[in-house]
């Protein structure tokens, strides 16, 4: 093969891997607007809490003067906070 084509075939690949690498770079997922966490109730009343809620999102029951020892996912907080 002449150095010519050798060198016009190495380019050619070399130029398809850089257009690979891009169109791949493309392909990052958006990052979260919203992330999830953790919430923990706490009971310091002498009666039974049947369920609570942050957001939206429940938490589950607690007896009286009890909690804090299980944490129930999930609470969507913003990644950036205001």
């Amino acid at each position: 093969m002449p150095r010519a084509m050798t060198d016009a075939f190495i380019r050619v690949i070399q130029l398809l891997a850089l257009l690979g690498v891009v169109f791949l770079v493309g392909c990052t997922p958006k990052p979260p607007s919203k992330l999830g966490a953790p919430i923990e109730g706490w009971n310091h009343t002498g009666a039974a809490i049947n369920w609570f809620m942050v957001n939206r999102n429940g938490g589950s029951n607690f007896g009286p003067y009890m909690g804090g020892r299980s944490q129930t996912c999930c609470v969507l907080l913003p990644v950036k906070w205001q």
